[in-house]
This record gives structure tokens, C-alpha cells and sequence, in this order.
């Protein structure tokens, strides 16, 4: 009898959980985010956001022009994992990986 009772309470979990997923309308999976690093050459962009640095770097980055909605154009990508080139603005700046990875682009 006890077997019993615990494989009703295992299934009525299961159930509830089942409901509970399947009434949840807001769930969306997305695709992960691109960033100024996975930019090729002649590759055009939006910033989106920026994200998990210090306050230090996001000042200075708004300074040279990389800000939310700044057009961002990567004019070169050197091999063996050089900065990148990129043209934002009227400027033309060298990002390395750390600082390219965390800039989202739309």
C-alpha cells in the first residue's frame, strides 16, 4: 500500500509540474548574444548593451562613442587573435577580446 500511495504522489508532482510549464506563455528561448568580438571584416552593427565591467571602462567606452545604439563597423580582424579594428562614430579604435566580448550588438 505504501508503494502505491508514493507512486500517485510521484505522479501527481510530475503532473503539476507538467501544468505549471505548459501555462507558462512567457517562456522564450533566444539565441546567444553577438558581440563586437564575433564581428567580421565589413560587418555592420548596433550596440546593444553593455555589459559586466567596470564603471572605469564603460565611461571610457562612451567617451570614444561606444554607447546603446552607436553604429559599429569592424573595418579589420588581423590573424592569430590581434585587436580587432573597428570604426565607431567618426573614430577609428583597436578592441582586444575582453574588452570586444563585452559589448552585445543587435
Amino acid at each position: 500500500m505504501i508503494i502505491v500511495i508514493i507512486k500517485i504522489q510521484k505522479y501527481t508532482l510530475v503532473s503539476n509540474m507538467a501544468a505549471q510549464i505548459q501555462s507558462h506563455d512567457d517562456v522564450t528561448l533566444t539565441a546567444p548574444s553577438k558581440t563586437m568580438w564575433d564581428m567580421g571584416r565589413g560587418e555592420h552593427a548596433t550596440v546593444a548593451a553593455l555589459v559586466e565591467m567596470s564603471e572605469g571602462y564603460e565611461l571610457r567606452l562612451r567617451e570614444i562613442g561606444i554607447f546603446v545604439g552607436a553604429p559599429v563597423l569592424c573595418v579589420n580582424q588581423p590573424p592569430m587573435q590581434a585587436p580587432k579594428v573597428f570604426q565607431i562614430c567618426d573614430g577609428v579604435f583597436s578592441l582586444d577580446r575582453d574588452l570586444a566580448d563585452k559589448v552585445v550588438l543587435n
